[in-house]
């Protein structure tokens, strides 16, 4: 995959040189099929289902008109704006799996590339990327975030800044599986701190692998701005299909 009219930089040049060389001397197999000597074969590629169509300028959920949908209109998100790639589901699904447990930097390589592609057509104007943070207990069992996974090549390409500290979860909070949109909102609030040194006067970019009702990245929105980010955009990997539960996410 190429990136058209985005110029290289050095650092995302080295990173993908490098994840090149990893499978020139151990050879990956397609997260889809198995496929041997590929991460994404272009068969399981043809599966993605893409999110397309009219979206709310705002929550990126599709909508029947080109303004705000009647939920961004009721009840204003504090990002400027919000998008994911593909659908939760197939082999996305798989990918999305697959980076939450088994830390596959190689694949979120491949993946993140295709976000790229997404912000650059947009045209956002960003200062800085950042991840949501995991809670402390989860990242105490994984090890890692894998938001983070996506992030790092995603800041290299943009040429920004990394800061994987800009925001913290100042409380562990309960999963998110199961609860209602308004659950939801109320199991994240207050959860998030920024740090004003980082994110003062910044265009900022934070990145997570899956969003079901925006309300996480909404939440990290509003830590941000608190702390004098001069705006927040959100992307993410996937969404779930509209009218199929979210009760696994």
């Amino acid at each position: 995959m190429t990136l058209a009219g985005l110029r290289k930089c050095t650092a995302y040049s080295l990173y993908q040189s490098l994840w090149n060389a990893v499978d020139w001397i151990y050879p990956p197999t397609c997260i889809g099929c198995g496929r041997i000597n590929q991460r994404f074969c272009e068969e399981c590629q043809s599966q993605i289902e893409y999110i397309q169509g009219q979206l709310c300028p705002k929550c990126g959920e599709p909508s029947k008109h080109k303004d705000l949908c009647n939920s961004c209109k009721a009840d204003p998100p504090c990002f400027e704006s919000l998008r994911g790639i593909a659908h939760y589901a197939g082999p996305i699904r798989q990918c999305v799996i697959k980076l939450k447990y088994d830390s596959d930097y190689a694949l979120a390589e491949f993946l993140a590339e295709m976000m790229i592609h997404e912000i650059h057509k947009l045209g956002w104007d960003l200062e800085l990327v950042t991840s949501v943070p995991l809670s402390k207990s989860k990242h105490q069992e994984r090890g890692y975030n894998q938001a983070n996974l996506l992030a790092r090549p995603i800041a290299y390409a943009l040429r920004v800044p990394f800061k994987p500290d800009a925001i913290t979860r100042s409380k562990d909070t309960r999963s998110q599986v199961g609860l209602s949109a308004f659950e939801r909102a109320e199991n994240l609030k207050n959860a998030f701190s920024a740090d004003s040194q980082i994110v003062r006067k910044k265009r900022i970019l934070i990145i997570d692998d899956v969003t079901t009702t925006g309300t996480t990245i909404n939440e990290c929105s509003r830590a941000l701005l608190s702390s004098g980010a001069n705006c927040v955009f959100g992307m993410t990997l996937a969404r779930p299909l509209l009218g199929k539960s979210s009760n696994e996410l």
